[in-house]
């Protein structure tokens, strides 16, 4: 199988890569400069892309059997700020995997689904910080159930994203379900990775935690 990741120079956009090598998948890192990239791997290719050009973001995904993005405003400050990163790569992807590929990964967050949940220091701080970003999330979602009879995607929603190593988590169906509030990179990674060969989360929105 081959898969191309966007935002693979990203912080968890890397583990999807790591995993997917460990694997034994051939991937497709999809950057906006190749010199962000410096790993090396016989089954790993670079590409450049720009979401303003619909003709790199097609030939990204020509021959490939599955998508993965894991784009990102790459730092808080950035993320605070009005965005349509999000929806637009949502459209221009999923118009370039037209006729190429149906399968799609896209990176959310599990504060997209305000139900009044989690601790005070993600109600009162997180969450308003970065509405910003969690509105144009749900932009693409919205988008995404649009385009369902080509596309079969899965938006993956992580709770808050730390680096560390891998331990057991759980899948839930809303985030008003979670317990836990706190996910590695390294668990969201094998998760995507998971799912190229499952059905069970396609046209769904999964939140990831720990309990």
């Amino acid at each position: 199988m081959k898969i191309v990741v966007f935002g693979a120079n990203g912080r968890t956009g890397h583990e999807i890569v790591k995993v997917a090598l460990d694997r034994g998948l051939v991937v497709r890192a999809a950057v906006r400069n190749s010199a962000s990239i410096s790993q090396q791997n016989g089954h790993l290719d670079v590409v450049e892309y720009d979401l303003q050009e619909f003709e790199t973001v097609k030939r990204a995904i020509e021959g490939c059997d599955a998508v993965i993005s894991a784009l990102g405003s790459g730092n808080p400050r950035q993320a605070a700020k009005p965005t349509s990163l999000y929806s637009n790569a949502a459209r221009t992807m999923t118009d370039a995997m037209r006729g190429q590929t149906r399968r799609l990964l896209v990176l959310s967050s599990g504060a997209v689904d305000d139900s009044g949940q989690g601790p005070w220091i993600y109600q009162c701080f997180f969450r308003p910080y970065m509405m910003n970003t969690y509105i144009d999330m749900a932009r693409m979602e919205t988008i995404l159930e649009e385009r369902s009879d080509h596309i079969d995607w899965t938006s993956v929603r992580p709770t808050y994203l730390l680096n560390g190593p891998s331990k057991p988590y759980k899948v839930f169906d809303r985030f008003l379900e979670c317990s836990g509030y706190k996910i590695n990179r390294i668990d969201v990674a094998t998760f995507c990775i998971d799912q190229l060969q499952e059905t069970r989360w396609i046209h769904k929105m999964p939140v990831l935690a720990y309990e």
